[in-house]
């Protein structure tokens, strides 16, 4: 199970959890178009919408060890994307 301070550090990447200081990052990458399009059936989401998700990523890697990480390129502060575990459907599966 990962702490959810864990950073994963690779060559050419640098992974940290969500955290709330990312929410304008993360809600232009939740906004793009091609996002929208793949992930969240072309919604829009607000700036709510990725606050909650932020705190339901902290409660997931507390409780059960996963969760979403920002992804940045090394070097680069900004993010370019996300990876990770979120649970969907009734019941919930990863």
């Amino acid at each position: 199970m990962l702490p959810r301070d864990h950073i994963i550090v690779t060559a050419r990447t640098v992974l940290h959890p969500f955290a709330d200081a990312d929410l304008g990052e993360l809600l232009a990458v939740f906004q793009d178009p091609m996002v929208r399009r793949y992930l969240l059936d072309d919604d829009v989401v607000s700036a709510e919408w990725v606050r909650t998700e932020i705190a339901s990523s902290r409660e997931r890697f507390d409780g059960a060890g996963t969760g979403l990480w920002a992804v940045c390129l090394t070097g680069q502060p900004a993010i370019i994307g996300f990876v990770g575990f979120r649970e969907f459907f009734a019941p919930p599966q990863l």
